[in-house]
């Protein structure tokens, strides 16, 4: 599992690469600022969704929902949300339905009788 410090490390490492080829004059600069807008677009879509009381975080890609956490090698792609509280789900909800909001998924709704 890659860290959130190892993978913002290797982006870095990418970015540095990127103006290595274009000050040694392997890349335009309008390449250099092509590859660079694509990374700061990329990064702007993936937003990290942190909910109390979960270790992880959430994301979306490719329509679908993500769980990132240490204890796992890789990210996990999300079929069931039912671990969760409903507040917990309701947060995450929120924040999908704000950062995401071509994911269509709804808040729950209950009645006290």
């Amino acid at each position: 599992m890659v860290t959130e410090k190892e993978r913002l490390e290797d982006k870095i490492d990418h970015i540095t690469r990127l103006v290595d080829l274009e000050w040694n004059g392997q890349i335009t600069r309008s390449e250099l600022v092509r590859r660079l807008t694509d990374i700061v677009k990329k990064e702007k879509k993936l937003k990290r969704i942190k909910v109390d009381d979960i270790e992880g975080c959430y994301y979306v890609e490719d329509d679908t929902l993500i769980y990132s956490c240490d204890d796992y090698a890789d990210d996990v792609q999300v079929s069931d949300l039912t671990e969760l509280k409903v507040w917990q789900y309701n947060v995450l909800i929120r924040a999908l339905n704000k950062h995401y909001p071509d994911y269509k998924i709804k808040l729950l709704t209950g009645r006290f009788i």
